[in-house]
């Protein structure tokens, strides 16, 4: 068993039930490495809800599997009985911390509107993130229902080095899990065809934009973070001009639609495998509640994810845009 399951299965038995992701199989020593021994600075903004702490709680056993982490849980109450409750959770499945991490609650009482809670990590990325005596290599903001792990982590780690010069960003796809015991896209309802996407080939797989490149998450490194501090992103205002997304999902743009490469839709991509056009799993990030899946009010969360892409060419590269980055 490897380290990293050993530490799954020890740190989260409850979360792996719902768990296929396996180590990428491109990883190389280097990028592992590099992976394994970040630090990164992670905040989830919970609006408190005793009835959403079993999600908090799936999302912190997900995390239990970096080796070091600072978690900064971002709420709406500071009443010492609620915050209490907070720590409970925290202290539930997280007892020690993570490796040498700490674990903070951050309360933000002064707001115009409860969905502004979303945008109060801003300043954890302005003022803590650069801070010199933590060492911080990676920013992580969470939804308090999205479950993202170390293998999710690796294959960003990864992927952000060999896309960079390109002005990509790897990016993921949110799952579910239907009553068949089926994986679904959260986020989609309709097939994704490859045919007509800029394609960035690497191995046996090609790179694309999905058409919703939400996820309810981002990560950033530091050369990231400078970015997105002065971009038009990191404001709740001026990131109206970029989309027509709501303010909380806004909040979890990133740079998503900031700078983005000729041929693009986005700066976010995923890989698609090229004979299967099945999307990997460790690119696969975890919706909790499921509200879709079984919703019959919704389109989304209908597709399975291993009928997700398609292509419908017989002849290879007919009219596709590509960039060989790696045979």
């Amino acid at each position: 068993m490897s380290f990293i399951k050993l530490l799954i299965t020890l740190a989260c038995p409850f979360f792996l039930i719902a768990q296929p992701n396996s180590l990428p199989p491109f990883l190389n020593e280097d990028s592992y490495d590099s992976a394994l021994h970040s630090y990164p600075l992670v905040a989830i903004t919970f609006h408190y809800d005793p009835t959403r702490f079993c999600y908090l709680e799936k999302v912190l056993s997900s995390l239990a599997t970096f080796k070091n982490a600072d978690i900064v849980i971002i709420t709406n109450v500071d009443e010492k009985e609620k915050l209490r409750e907070i720590e409970k959770s925290l202290k539930k499945v997280l007892p020690q911390g993570i490796g040498r991490g700490d674990i903070s609650i951050k309360s933000f009482l002064a707001l115009k509107h409860p969905h502004n809670l979303t945008w109060c990590h801003k300043d954890l990325i302005r003022k803590d993130f650069f801070n010199s005596t933590r060492n911080y290599t990676h920013f992580i903001y969470l939804e308090d229902d999205i479950g993202i792990d170390f293998n999710n982590f690796c294959y960003f780690v990864h992927f952000r080095k060999e896309l960079k010069e390109l002005g990509l960003i790897p990016s993921f796809i949110r799952v579910e899990i239907n009553k068949n015991d089926d994986f679904v896209a959260t986020d989609y309802g309709a097939r994704i065809n490859v045919d007509y996407t800029y394609q960035i080939h690497y191995k046996n797989l090609m790179f694309i934009n999905p058409y919703n490149p939400y996820t309810a998450c981002f990560i950033l490194d530091h050369e990231l973070a400078e970015e997105y501090i002065i971009s038009p992103s990191f404001d709740i205002e001026s990131s109206s001009s970029l989309c027509d997304w709501g303010i909380r999902e806004r909040a979890a743009m990133g740079l998503c639609y900031v700078n983005i490469p000729n041929g693009f839709k986005s700066r976010f991509v995923v890989p698609v495998d090229s004979l299967s056009y099945e999307n990997p799993t460790y690119t696969w990030i975890y919706h909790l509640p499921n509200n879709y899946a079984d919703n019959p009010d919704t389109l989304c969360a209908k597709l399975r994810m291993n009928k997700l892409f398609y292509s419908r060419l017989k002849e290879k590269n007919r009219f596709k845009k590509e960039i060989i980055l790696k045979k």
